[in-house]
């Protein structure tokens, strides 16, 4: 066992710079980006859930959108319920009339436990990573492309040397996959991008302060677990692994906007032709 004297000389050795920026890097990557690259995926979901309104009318989020409003709810309870919050409330598809709400989920937590109110970022968040996730298995499913975010997680740890526009290498593949050659399932997965795209990646204001709630417990785990590496000497592995999730949640990101933006394709191509004549 370890004795105090020895854990100060090893301690002692940590420079409060160097762990000041580690923490700094763990709370920026493993947080404020992820919440930024989402709000970003979430604007233009709001977006495309507007346009859908404007060229088919209100209805269309239930009869157009539904299984992403339904996808965005069920990530919602999932992520709720691994963070041991109790749900009250489910309703995946709201059809009543005279509601703006598509779906909803009530739940609550206590708010002395660290570990649930942590779960409030992961929870606002979760439809970001549910749709891009679904997508994710039904194109390779349609098309065997595989799985992008784990191909990068992979060269990121095979110690090749990462090269600018590798994303482009891993994303540009998978989506020639889809067009070329056309064929039916083409258009069968276009048609389900559009079904879960037009709604599912849209997040509430609500979505958003549930997760603004989970930050500060969030980043206390981060810089409780950037001074145990940074004392145990696996800086080095603990910015590596943090470096995988990052570039794995951009590449999310950017298939997130792709499938937001050829969702939007005939939505707008409707709306124009509605307009022209």
């Amino acid at each position: 066992m370890i004795s105090l004297t020895q854990f100060n000389a090893i301690f002692n050795q940590l420079t409060l710079a160097s762990i000041t920026i580690l923490i700094i890097f763990l709370i920026f990557s493993l947080i404020l980006l992820p919440f930024l690259l989402i709000v970003i995926v979430s604007q233009l979901g709001q977006v495309a859930k507007k346009v859908l309104v404007q060229t088919l009318g209100g209805k269309s989020q239930i009869i157009v959108g539904g299984l992403g409003v339904i996808i965005h709810e069920l990530s919602h309870t999932i992520v709720a319920l691994l963070f041991g919050h109790h749900i009250t409330k489910l309703r995946l598809l709201n059809i009543q009339k005279n509601t703006a709400s598509l779906g909803s989920v009530e739940h609550y937590y206590n708010a002395h436990n660290l570990y649930q109110r942590m779960g409030n970022f992961f929870i606002g968040l979760a439809p970001f990573y549910g749709c891009a996730f679904c997508l994710e298995i039904l194109q390779n499913w349609f098309f065997q492309t595989g799985f992008v975010y784990q191909q990068w997680g992979m060269l990121l740890t095979s110690g090749e040397t990462i090269r600018q526009g590798m994303l482009a290498t891993l994303v540009l593949p998978a989506l020639k996959a889809i067009f070329v050659p056309l064929r039916g399932r083409t258009l069968g997965f276009l048609l389900l991008v559009l079904l879960i795209s037009s709604t599912g990646f849209s997040l509430s204001n609500n979505d958003l302060r549930s997760a603004v709630k989970g930050i500060l417990p969030l980043a206390i785990l981060c810089s409780v677990v950037g001074i145990l590496m940074a004392w145990l000497g696996q800086t080095v592995k603990l910015v590596s692994g943090v470096w995988v999730l990052v570039n794995c949640c951009l590449l999310l990101a950017i298939k997130a906007i792709i499938f937001i933006l050829i969702a939007l394709l005939p939505l707008l191509l409707l709306l124009f032709i509605r307009r022209l004549f």
